[in-house]
């Protein structure tokens, strides 16, 4: 077998044994559930504003559909952060429990390729999702509205978010190697979690400001927005890009102190350290197994 069939052997290999995960399944209906309850919830809003003034205006409406969108945007970026975690923790790890990862690097593939197979094939199911979820609501929302609910900025926050997933099924992989499934898994959620809100308090904020009044959970925060991808600051890049009012993190940034190259190049080298950081402890595992 060539060392590059054996990649997309393994790459597709990785999609047949996570889309039959549980906490995909979970997820997945969940989504749907939402979907359901977030338009039920609009069509209450629309009912009793009617049945109060006896009309509603267009405009009013349009904005309470694309509300509608993006807090559906903003619950599934989440719960697409927390699959990829749980994707991540289970891609490589039960290779080791079932016994079947020396058969695996058996075959004419590098160790890194394996790796690299893994990590693509988990990030690119839970893009899958996140992408069929988006459209699947869209669609219905349309539908169910009677206006086209579509907004480009969301297509363009989900190009930059997805990338924040592939962080999460790294950090995933890595604490599979180092704890228990379940423990890595809360641990990645956690460290992801913190994060985030590092990046939505301290984010776009002047250097000089940041060691101001450095406490120790100030301290924390900011090891955490130095050290680690700014997985919070994604949809508010896409924002500037698309030159619309950011939101969240991004909301109260200081042009004059943020740079999208500053946040590109930071989330490039913090994201490489991470993808060594995983390569490296799965070189141990394996030396370790040997």
């Amino acid at each position: 077998m060539k060392r590059s069939k054996a990649f997309t052997t393994l790459l597709f290999n990785t999609f047949q044994k996570e889309w039959r995960n549980r906490g995909f399944l979970v997820l997945s209906i969940l989504t749907v559930l939402f979907i359901l309850i977030l338009n039920e919830g609009v069509h209450a809003i629309t009912t009793w504003v009617s049945s109060k003034s006896g009309t509603m205006m267009v405009s009013d409406f349009n904005k309470l559909v694309r509300g509608q969108l993006y807090a559906f945007y903003m619950v599934i970026s989440v719960w697409s952060g927390l699959l990829g975690a749980l994707i991540g923790v289970n891609a490589v790890r039960t290779d080791y429990e079932s016994r079947v990862i020396s058969q695996i690097l058996s075959f004419p593939l590098h160790k890194r390729d394996y790796l690299a197979a893994r990590v693509l094939g988990a990030w690119l199911l839970v893009v899958l999702y996140y992408v069929g979820a988006l459209l699947i609501a869209l669609l219905y929302f349309s539908m169910r509205n009677g206006t086209m609910a579509f907004e480009w900025a969301i297509l363009v926050r989900l190009l930059f978010t997805s990338l924040s997933v592939l962080v999460y099924v790294l950090l995933g992989v890595m604490l599979s190697l180092l704890l228990p499934k379940l423990l890595g898994f809360v641990l990645s959620a956690m460290v992801g979690f913190f994060a985030f809100i590092a990046d939505w308090f301290i984010g776009g904020k002047p250097l000089a400001e940041l060691f101001n009044q450095l406490g120790f959970f100030k301290a924390i925060g900011l090891a955490f927005y130095l050290l680690f991808p700014h997985v919070g600051n994604m949809g508010g890049i896409a924002d500037q890009l698309l030159g619309i009012k950011a939101e969240g993190p991004m909301a109260a940034v200081n042009p004059a102190a943020f740079t999208l190259w500053f946040e590109a190049g930071h989330f490039l080298v913090s994201t490489a350290l991470l993808a060594f950081l995983t390569w490296t402890v799965f070189k141990k595992s394996n030396q370790e197994m040997g």
